[in-house]
């Protein structure tokens, strides 16, 4: 039942997508490729159980330290990897997704690590920005950070998802019930509960 015991009990899986020949036809697909990542993860749900917090998986985009290649993968327990690629591959057809039996490493043993954390400006229910808004890939920025780095340096930005408890989904649909009655948009969507809290002071100190 320990966290480790999930963490050795993953699939990692390398994914490939179908590359696009032409700047033009990417910059259309853009809203087709949000709108199909939705899909993605709401299809994922069946993989987390908010009463069993240590089923989660995982999205993440690295550059390997030691490779030229920026590579996408995706970690899913067990059980749950027959789930991963029938999804993906429904969603994203001609999509290549390999079983990578090494965890890929970004650390250099003789150079240095750092690392960051963000957290956000606004109240967190808000969104950050709805995909219809976007005009441009936003990956582009991770993409050309990674390809300007040097073959001996490694990086990753990894995503954890699982599904939220269910009192937290209940506290949002009264926040917006609230700002539907004209109710203070601070006071409405501040979320008072103390298990919020205590989750939200544990995600800031991790």
């Amino acid at each position: 039942k320990l966290p480790i015991a999930r963490g050795l009990t993953m699939t990692l899986f390398e994914i490939y997508l179908p590359a696009k020949d032409q700047e033009e036809e990417r910059h259309r697909d853009l809203k087709t490729l949000l709108s199909s990542m939705e899909q993605f993860y709401a299809g994922m749900r069946s993989v987390t159980d908010p009463t069993h917090p240590q089923n989660y998986f995982s999205v993440e985009i690295a550059l390997p330290q030691g490779r030229d290649e920026i590579v996408f993968y995706c970690a899913v327990p067990d059980e749950k990897s027959a789930i991963l690629r029938s999804q993906l591959i429904a969603i994203f057809p001609g999509i290549k997704i390999i079983e990578s039996t090494d965890d890929y490493n970004i650390f250099n043993k003789k150079k240095h690590i750092a690392g960051a954390v963000a957290s956000l400006k606004k109240i967190d229910l808000l969104p950050i920005k709805m995909y219809e808004e976007f005009d441009y890939d936003p990956l582009n920025i991770i993409l050309e950070s990674f390809s300007s780095m040097e073959r001996e340096e490694g990086a990753s930005v990894q995503l954890m998802l699982q599904a939220d408890a269910d009192h937290v989904s209940e506290r949002i649909y009264k926040g917006i019930e609230k700002l539907e009655k004209g109710d203070d948009v601070a006071e409405a969507l501040t979320m008072k509960d103390s298990k919020i809290k205590g989750f939200g002071k544990a995600l800031n100190k991790a």
